[in-house]
């Protein structure tokens, strides 16, 4: 226990430690020379139980002085400090995927943490904690964007290498995260993989080719209900009530880690009905709805079979061949009895470069949510997302048919035109209608135009492309166009919401 002395107006903190009497002189202010006692005994008692030192005492001892960290050091009480800094990266690694494993975490997701932290870890050639410095991520990360790595990747390595870091704070471990100084990059400005929704078409052949495979059912619940193939392989019959056509989500098979219930759709219940085993109500609700899951190769193969894919033959260049050209190739190497070194994949991007996969049934859920005009929070909640900017960021793709759709919606000029020669009189000899304005030259060409020419509406003259003919003057108003200027007024259209109306004047075709 460490003691707390004044003299001659300046504080120090006595303690004993391996049998000598050490002591820290702290300066003139009392809280400070507190403070100090209070940090010696926690740093004493560390090192007596030999435990590892919380993330704010490191943070405090790197604080110290170099002259008294020296003196700490040498007196033997950083050594449970050193311990922790000391021991192998690898070491810090692994406990931290066990606590990943431990606390419930998605198998995959944690699985992922662990290849992308060893990848950094040989990136960076760090060996101990200390290593692990902006200094050195940042030119691995450096070196994966220049590899053409997306943005999206990179900014998963500097994710899993903050949350990896900010484990070794709480714990103790390190005393600092220096990767959050790293910037993020630009995930908009770099998509490399962007998903597009199925029409109505594609989707029914997509169908078709699964129902001959017994795969209706599982590309029917991920259109229409949004199913991830984590959902997907984990929903059990229990999990579905057929009367009131929900399906509950587990919270140990969403993604989010929290229950979610969502309706289904009529179709989607009408798939579950005919897939359901026949028995008792305990035992069939304990099976899972999909006994095999669908593997990600035979959903492209279905995408290929669907006429929605394509193969693509590339050579041991890497220079991608014609089909027919790529076919001669096999069939000399299967006569010869050699391999025909070719690599052969199932492509299913589109002109703009857009994929198509398991997922994207989800994004075609969403786009068909947004065409049928559901607000996006319930947009949100039937796609279980955290917040409705995801769903619209990501999952809602709107083409130039949706825009043409809205727009053909729309009121036209003949609206505008029957609108105000509904005000007018029936008085044809009232005069044309001079309209002053210029914003109200679209009006008067919409109104006067038949088969390319202005037509005057009280029975002036014709002229081509000169505009409407002045009428004659008026005893009522000499030397003014037979209307008044409230008239005129009246006449003026406001282009951005109705035609104002006439009074006092017809206008017509």
């Amino acid at each position: 226990m460490a003691s707390l002395f004044k003299h001659d107006g300046v504080y120090r903190v006595d303690f004993f430690w391996n049998g000598k009497r050490r002591a820290i002189r702290t300066g003139r202010y009392a809280a400070a020379a507190e403070a100090m006692k209070a940090r010696i005994d926690a740093l004493v008692e560390l090192a007596t139980t030999k435990t590892q030192p919380a993330g704010d005492m490191r943070a405090w001892v790197e604080s110290l002085q170099p002259k008294l960290r020296d003196n700490l050091a040498a007196w033997g009480l950083l050594d449970s400090l050193r311990a922790a800094s000391s021991s192998p990266l690898a070491d810090h690694v692994a406990d931290y995927i066990a606590h990943c494993r431990g606390s419930g975490q998605d198998p995959q997701t944690v699985n992922k943490k662990e290849r992308l932290l060893k990848s950094m870890v040989a990136g960076a050639k760090a060996d101990r904690i200390a290593d692990l410095t902006a200094d050195r991520v940042g030119p691995f990360l450096n070196d994966l964007t220049a590899g053409k790595a997306a943005a999206a990747t990179v900014n998963e390595y500097r994710k899993v290498g903050i949350t990896f870091l900010s484990w070794c704070v709480e714990r103790g471990r390190a005393s600092s995260n220096p990767l959050t100084s790293l910037p993020v990059l630009d995930e908009a400005q770099d998509r490399r993989r962007v998903r597009r929704p199925l029409t109505d078409a594609e989707l029914g052949l997509l169908l078709t080719v699964a129902e001959d495979r017994g795969r209706r059912a599982w590309y029917a619940l991920a259109a229409l209900a949004g199913l991830r193939r984590g959902d997907l392989c984990g929903i059990k019959w229990s999990d579905v009530d057929m009367e009131k056509a929900t399906l509950r989500i587990r919270a140990t098979v969403g993604k989010s880690r929290r229950e979610d219930v969502i309706p289904l759709h009529r179709d989607a219940l009408a798939e579950l009905h005919a897939i359901r085993p026949l028995g008792a109500a305990d035992v069939v609700g304990a099976m899972r709805v999909f006994p095999q899951e669908v593997q990600p190769l035979t959903v492209r193969k279905d995408f290929l079979r669907a006429g929605l894919a394509r193969k693509v033959y590339r050579n041991a260049k890497g220079v991608e061949l014609p089909e027919a050209e790529a076919r001669l190739t096999i069939m000399a190497a299967r006569k010869a009895k050699k391999p025909h070194g070719l690599t052969i994949k199932i492509d299913s991007r589109d002109a703009e470069g857009r994929v198509l996969d398991l997922h994207s049934l989800r994004t075609t859920l969403g786009t068909n949510l947004a065409r049928a005009g559901v607000a996006p929070q319930i947009a949100q909640r039937i796609m279980r997302h955290a917040s409705y900017s995801t769903t619209m960021k990501h999952y809602t793709i709107l083409g130039i048919v949706d825009m043409a759709r809205t727009v053909a919606t729309m009121p036209g000029l003949n609206r505008a035109v029957e609108i105000v020669a509904a005000t007018g009189t029936n008085d044809a000899t009232a005069g044309a209608v001079e309209i002053g304005a210029a914003k109200s030259a679209a009006l008067g060409a919409a109104v006067g135009r038949e088969k390319g020419r202005f037509v005057s509406v009280g029975g002036g003259r014709e002229g081509r492309g000169g505009g409407l003919a002045n009428p004659p003057k008026t005893p009522a108003n000499p030397g003014k166009h037979g209307i008044s200027r409230d008239s005129r007024k009246s006449a003026l259209l406001d282009l951005n919401q109705r035609p104002l109306p006439c009074e006092g004047s017809a206008l017509a075709n």
